[in-house]
């Protein structure tokens, strides 16, 4: 029995070249519908040289990330009026976007999103499609007593 050895891995981007990435956010019930006003901050994965990491979560695991920084301030995204943000110039490479602040009236998603940046001068750049689910989530409040004390006025 042959065995095969896969390929190997192709090599990192060099630190060199850059590219963008765009994000669209609309309402899942209403593609056409664009939302403004969506905040996104932008990770890198950890290294193990990072000292001040943050757990993010991404496919329902937990992932341990730095955020990017340009001229000492974290960077974010912000959705103008047609529902689109830009990333700035940012070295080849793959990120997470989370989202920190949904527009009124839409509820904000748990898990984060992985981008790959890839070089604007060698292919498009990448389009970050997110949809968003309108409603509010409100919390779950007091213990199973306050069940007990409901079920019993019901029957009284």
């Amino acid at each position: 029995m042959a065995i095969i050895v896969p390929p190997p891995p192709p090599p990192p981007p060099p630190a060199d070249v850059y590219g963008t990435f765009s994000i669209v956010k609309y309402d899942n019930n209403n593609v056409s519908d664009r939302l403004e006003g969506a905040k996104f901050q932008l990770y890198k994965a950890a290294t193990p040289s990072d000292t001040d990491t943050e757990t993010i979560t991404y496919n329902r695991q937990g992932v341990a990330v730095v955020p990017v920084m340009i001229d000492n301030a974290p960077v974010i995204l912000v959705t103008d009026e047609n529902g689109v943000a830009v990333s700035p110039n940012l070295p080849c490479g793959s990120y997470y976007i989370k989202e920190i602040k949904a527009p009124l009236g839409f509820v904000l998603p748990k898990e984060a999103i992985l981008v790959e940046v890839v070089s604007d001068v060698v292919n498009e750049a990448t389009v970050v499609n997110v949809g968003n689910d309108r409603g509010i989530v409100l919390p779950a409040t007091g213990g199973l007593g306050v069940y007990f004390v409901i079920f019993a006025g019901a029957i009284i």
